[in-house]
């Protein structure tokens, strides 16, 4: 079931970034004179624009959108069955590949001076997407089977998410207003690493060394979280979250088996 959601949730989003790379064509077409046109490539054919700002490549039966205009760079590149959707828009740059494997879903988006990548290294049915506004930086890797990673970053802000070394793993970045979000689920299998950030805040969560760990990790108004789950054992949980100025809140599960791990802080305080 969780595989099957993964990847209606990669074809959904692949056809959504599809339509706002029509949606750019179509918005910018009345772009001020001296600034970058609309720009639309799809599966190697250069529709509008130049390949210097937006450029596709797909082979085997595969899909691949790239979309870009007022100063932005796109590119989407897809093999074996797969689908990669690149868009761009005002100072953006956006990256959406997928490697060697099949049926796998890259999906990139970023506007207002923001950076977007997206990215399927090896496997099959996996989804990478990585979507930043206003100053934002999004970063997410994939590989393995079945696996995912989604990275969101606004507002002057960075995330990083990284699915790999396993299969049906999960990592998922949230950061805002300023903030940093890091989600790591590897070497293991049915790993879920989760963390959100707002307001300067500082969140990390790890699941790895082992299988059906979860680590999550929220940090809000310049706090500092982390969650590490795993780390040579299985069916482990980290929890952690750090809200105000000076706090930190570190959760870390033992090396072994079925340990919970759980800390919370407020201003200036640690746990």
């Amino acid at each position: 079931m969780m595989r099957q959601w993964r990847r209606g949730l990669g074809v959904v989003a692949a056809a959504g970034v599809v339509t706002a790379a029509v949606c750019v064509v179509g918005v910018v077409g009345s772009a001020p004179a001296g600034a970058q046109g609309p720009c639309l490539s799809v599966d190697g054919i250069q529709v509008l624009g130049s390949p210097i700002d937006c450029d596709s490549d797909a082979v085997n039966g595969s899909l691949a959108v790239a979309a870009s205009a007022l100063s932005s760079k796109a590119f989407a590149g897809a093999e074996n069955n797969s689908r990669a959707a690149a868009s761009a828009l005002n100072g953006s740059n956006a990256r959406a590949t997928t490697g060697a494997g099949s049926n796998n879903s890259a999906v990139a988006a970023a506007v207002n001076g923001s950076d977007a990548l997206a990215q399927v290294l090896a496997g099959s049915n996996n989804t990478a997407q990585a979507s930043g506004a206003a100053v934002g930086s999004a970063t997410a890797v994939v590989d393995g089977n079945g696996s995912a990673a989604d990275s969101t970053a606004d507002h002057g802000s960075n995330a990083r998410s990284n699915a790999v070394e396993g299969d049906d793993n999960t990592a998922r970045a949230f950061a805002d207003n300023g903030s940093s979000a890091d989600a790591a689920a590897t070497d293991g299998d049915r790993n879920v690493a989760i963390a959100r950030a707002d307001h300067g805040g500082n969140a990390n969560a790890f699941a790895f060394d082992g299988s059906d760990n979860v680590g999550m990790a929220g940090a809000d108004e310049g706090g500092f979280s982390s969650a590490t789950a795993g780390d040579e054992g299985s069916n482990n949980l980290a929890l952690s979250n750090a809200v105000g100025a000076g706090s930190t809140a570190n959760a870390a599960t033992a090396n072994g088996n079925d340990n919970v791990a759980v800390a919370a802080s407020t201003s200036n305080s640690n746990a």
